[in-house]
């Protein structure tokens, strides 16, 4: 419980550059959401998190991402994104992201950026496109600790290079 719980605080202060939306939970309310984790209760777990998410995506600091090498090496970087570019409107995609963070993963050409030989990129087990927006991301596919959990499988030699 408590693993999640800091996991969850984390990804709050991430998101809000303070903890405090978390602090001002009722303590009745961070039991709630802690019980609604373990059971799988969805819509009680949504009515807490309603209380903690910022109001919109353009208000939100970051979002929170760990970013999961499947190796050898095997890493976990924890790694706050912003969603959208500096005049708060344009989105940030996946390859922006990936650039900015491990730009050994990716190929880039005049026409396009892709992935390099080997390396795929999933989140709940599923692809994810290189053009996928970051928000989209926060919005749809976050985890129960509020964090967006990003595999990267990768030729060993990629990751010893990016270690």
């Amino acid at each position: 419980q408590r693993a999640v719980m800091n996991s969850f605080r984390q990804a709050v202060f991430i998101q809000h550059g303070s903890s405090a939306p978390f602090a001002k939970l009722p303590k009745q309310q961070q039991t709630r959401l802690w019980d609604a984790i373990s059971a799988s209760n969805v819509e009680a777990y949504s009515e807490v998190l309603q209380q903690l998410q910022c109001a919109n995506l353009s208000r939100c600091r970051s979002l929170a991402v760990r970013l999961h090498l499947h190796g050898p090496p095997h890493m976990v970087l924890l790694h706050p994104v912003q969603p959208f570019a500096n005049d708060g409107e344009t989105a940030k995609l996946l390859s922006d992201f990936l650039l900015q963070t491990l730009p050994v993963l990716l190929r880039e050409s005049q026409e396009q950026t892709s992935l390099a030989d080997g390396v795929e990129v999933l989140a709940h087990g599923v692809r994810i496109p290189l053009d996928t927006p970051l928000w989209w991301l926060g919005l749809h596919a976050a985890y129960l600790d509020n964090f967006v959990h990003i595999a990267v499988r990768a030729p060993p030699q990629l990751l010893r290079h990016a270690s």
